[in-house]
């Protein structure tokens, strides 16, 4: 089992983060929020886990959006 890390940077905004998560792994808004909030307090989160080439597919998507994310 891998898991999809989503990275705390200095670029995106909640508002983006938050967009992302909704949009390609279909989150709540509510989740959304919390995932954002939690990036932005501990410098990380994991926000999915599976195989290591569907993370690597959700890793490319969002490294595309601006998501500084890696797969573990």
């Amino acid at each position: 089992m891998h898991r999809l890390v989503l990275w705390n940077d200095d670029i995106n905004t909640f508002d983006h983060v938050i967009y992302c998560m909704m949009k390609y792994l279909d989150y709540s808004e509510t989740q959304s929020e919390k995932i954002a909030f939690k990036v932005h307090n501990e410098g990380k989160c994991a926000v999915l886990e599976g195989s290591f080439n569907e993370m690597e597919i959700y890793r490319k998507i969002l490294q595309q959006e601006g998501l500084t994310v890696s797969v573990e």
